[in-house]
Parts: structure tokens; C-alpha cells; sequence
């Protein structure tokens, strides 16, 4: 089970990203992973983002 955030700007505020970690412990907490990226690393580097995610699934097969 994996959650994929796309972070624009707003999250590097200190309010929401506290509310980030809130939520991604909840998630953790009934088994998910949580994977976030910037909208910038999707804007600009989308290969790697996609080797991640690549990667990710590769080790976690069900």
C-alpha cells in the first residue's frame, strides 16, 4: 500500500508540514508507505522520480 504526495511550495511552511507528518504517521500507522516528492523533483526530474518508484514497487511485490 503506497501513498505518493506531490508537495507544492505550501509544504515547506512549518504548519503544513507538521500536518504532513501528522498525516503520514497515521497512514504509517495502518501499514502504508509514504512517498513524497516536490513538485519540482516531478517538474524537472521525472526519470528519477519514476526510477523511485520503479525501485519501490520491484522491492515490494504482494
Amino acid at each position: 500500500m503506497l501513498v505518493i504526495e506531490i508537495d507544492g511550495i505550501s509544504h515547506t511552511f512549518e504548519d503544513a508540514s507538521m500536518r504532513d507528518t501528522q498525516k503520514d504517521e497515521a497512514l504509517m500507522s495502518i501499514g502504508f508507505t509514504v512517498m513524497r516528492f516536490t513538485d519540482a523533483e516531478v517538474l524537472r526530474d521525472m526519470d528519477k522520480v519514476y526510477d523511485i518508484l520503479c525501485s519501490w514497487l520491484q522491492h515490494n511485490k504482494m
